[in-house]
């Protein structure tokens, strides 16, 4: 008979349970992951004691100095057609939107995300421009502030 001991596995079939293993974990983490382009704008939104966070299916950026930026469209803020084209675009995308959803009864709304050095009176001119591309509910984006 004979007694002689079992054969060996190659030490590259150990790694390969943990190639899976760790090749599992990516890919789960990639469709768990949320993945967003940087925000055109650097600005510092206002802060609020306390309050329900801004909701919308869109949001509309506005720099220190004026400037609008949505979907990637950065205006100069000095440009009134280019501040134009920003708003159009913002019209569109709610075009779009709305063709997938009853706006009737599902309007959208838009947060406006303002830098808290901005002058109430851009965010007040800014306001009628918005209403007339169709967003009746607007939200102001804020951070809540630290208590103390």
């Amino acid at each position: 008979m004979d007694f002689s001991d079992p054969p060996r596995r190659r030490d590259s079939q150990a790694l390969l349970p943990m190639i899976n293993v760790v090749f599992l974990l990516v890919i789960f983490f990639l469709l768990a992951g949320r993945m967003q382009p940087a925000d055109p704008l650097t600005i510092t939104p206002p802060e609020v004691a306390a309050g329900v966070p801004g909701q919308g299916q869109f949001t509309l950026m506005v720099g220190a100095s004026g400037q609008l930026a949505f979907d990637g469209i950065v205006a100069s803020g000095t440009d009134a057609p280019d501040d134009m084209r920003v708003l159009d675009a913002l019209r569109d995308a709610r075009a779009v939107w709305c063709a997938q959803v009853d706006c009737d009864l599902a309007p959208p709304g838009l947060i406006l995300r303002a830098d808290r050095s901005l002058s109430a009176g851009r965010v007040a001119r800014l306001l009628p421009e918005l209403a007339a591309r169709g967003f009746a509910r607007i939200d102001l984006g804020a951070t809540a502030k630290d208590a103390e």
